[in-house]
């Protein structure tokens, strides 16, 4: 009998031996991916055959108190986990966006509504173009089935003059009830000039920038909606994300994007879901990385680019991040003149340039700012851009003579700036529409063209602190 304990001490100790080596360290189990639920399975069925090869005769009483051992500390995880769910879901909702704590909103009855929709919106994965916002109805902010933003009083007939306007977060309305955002009020102001009815159509998405916003005019054109004209609205997307990765071109939460796409097309392990993947997702993990770095920014695109290892700030980022844009502005209009409608892109302003009299709260944003010094080498950029093709429109000085509070933060606007955008758009717009008159085929950049003046940051000051 004594044999018999022995030889079965002895294989249970080999086979202990034999599961957990080859979840660690198998080339198609090991350590050089993460364990995946059956790696987890064979390393644990590992460890308890060692622990019943040592444990010999006293299995079952050493089985028992495992078994109690291992339940309670379950149960503890489970209540530590759901704890940590109840607070992300308290932090989340209780997060200040930025400008949400503008003192714009104090005389604002339905500032608190507002914002409390805006932060249940959610996004949905959308082809090529990566998210659209979820369909939403609340009393401040409406989203249809397409993740478009509503544009009261747009007139949808089949006789309208249909305006496709594509843009990021300024473009849809950050901050302001769907009446206010600046799609809404460049409907308003088109529909005074004409007497024929106008759709505008908001594709505005958090975040997005000119190239997210020419797949999403390509998708419409496949689909044959053709547009009577297009509106892009660009400028602080397009320097954001390279900001914050180095790249241009880059979109928010790009590494993010990445490595969820990568895991899901890794066929390696059969489609297993990874445990680091499990354990990541979990609130606990959430949690305890929040209170490790509680100055990263992550969640939804445009609220901060999330996962990104700068800052960067170079005038060759700014040279690529302006040769981008251009690029796209070409592509735009060699899709605009195929099929035959015209186009408009403005450049939008932003507290951190221009000659608008600053607040004191506006003043604060451009001191404070870390990602000036990036602005201001390719605004200068743009100012030389705008001179070589017709239908780029820089907008950075909208603001000149205005001295009330436009800005949220340094580069969203309330409704009082958005007035005054749309005003600065509609007539340009309007004579678009009307004559439909196009230009020559526009060209890229040269080489060494448009490098920007290295006055405009003391220009920008200088204007700031009138």
């Amino acid at each position: 009998m004594l044999m018999v304990w022995t030889v079965a001490r002895w294989m249970l100790l080999l086979i202990g031996i034999a599961l957990v080596l080859g979840a660690l360290f198998d080339s198609s189990l090991g350590l050089g991916d993460p364990l995946d639920p059956t790696h987890l399975a064979a390393l644990v069925l590992g460890i308890a055959a060692l622990g019943a090869a040592v444990a010999g005769k006293r299995i079952v009483p050493a089985y028992g108190t495992s078994a109690v051992l291992v339940m309670n500390t379950i149960l503890l995880l489970a209540l530590v986990e759901l704890g940590a769910a109840i607070v992300l879901g308290r932090s989340s909702s209780s997060t200040t966006l930025p400008g949400e704590g503008s003192p714009y909103y104090r005389e604002k009855p339905w500032a608190t509504a507002y914002w409390r929709e805006f932060h249940a919106i959610r996004n949905a994965y959308h082809p090529y173009f990566l998210w659209r916002a979820r369909p939403f109805r609340g009393r401040l902010i409406n989203v249809d089935s397409n993740g478009m933003r509503a544009t009261p009083g747009a007139r949808c007939t089949a006789d309208a003059y249909q305006v496709d306007a594509f843009g990021g977060s300024t473009l849809w309305g950050w901050g302001e009830p769907d009446s206010t955002t600046l799609g809404a009020l460049i409907q308003s102001e088109l529909a005074n000039t004409t007497r024929r009815p106008v759709c505008v159509r908001n594709f505005a998405q958090l975040g997005s920038n000119s190239t997210q916003d020419l797949i999403q005019l390509v998708r419409e054109l496949q689909a044959g909606r053709i547009p009577d004209a297009v509106v892009f609205y660009s400028g602080v997307n397009e320097i954001t994300p390279p900001y914050g990765y180095g790249e241009a071109g880059a979109h928010f939460d790009l590494r993010i994007v990445a490595s969820r796409v990568e895991a899901a097309l890794d066929d390696s392990h059969h489609a297993r879901q990874s445990l680091r993947t499990w354990v990541r997702g979990s609130s606990l993990w959430r949690l305890a990385s929040r209170i490790g770095a509680p100055g990263k920014k992550t969640g939804q695109p445009g609220r901060g680019p999330a996962g990104a290892g700068g800052p960067f700030v170079s005038p060759g980022l700014a040279d690529s991040i302006v040769s981008t844009f251009v690029a796209n502005l070409v592509v735009l209009d060699a899709v605009a003149s195929r099929y035959g409608f015209p186009y408009e892109v403005f450049w939008q302003p932003n507290a951190l340039v221009g000659r608008k009299f600053l607040t004191s709260e506006e003043q604060a944003m451009r001191t404070e700012a870390g990602i000036t010094p990036l602005v201001q080498l390719v605004y200068s950029r743009i100012s030389c851009v705008t001179g070589l093709y017709d239908h780029l429109h820089d907008l950075r000085d909208v603001f000149a003579g205005e001295s009330a509070l436009v800005y949220l933060d340094w580069h969203h606007v309330n409704a009082t700036g958005n007035r005054v955008i749309a005003r600065a758009i509609a007539p340009t717009l309007s004579q678009t529409l009307r004559q439909r008159t196009r230009s020559a085929p526009i060209a890229p950049l040269r080489r060494g063209e448009c490098v920007g003046s290295p006055t405009i940051a003391k220009e920008t000051q200088a204007a700031g602190a009138r």
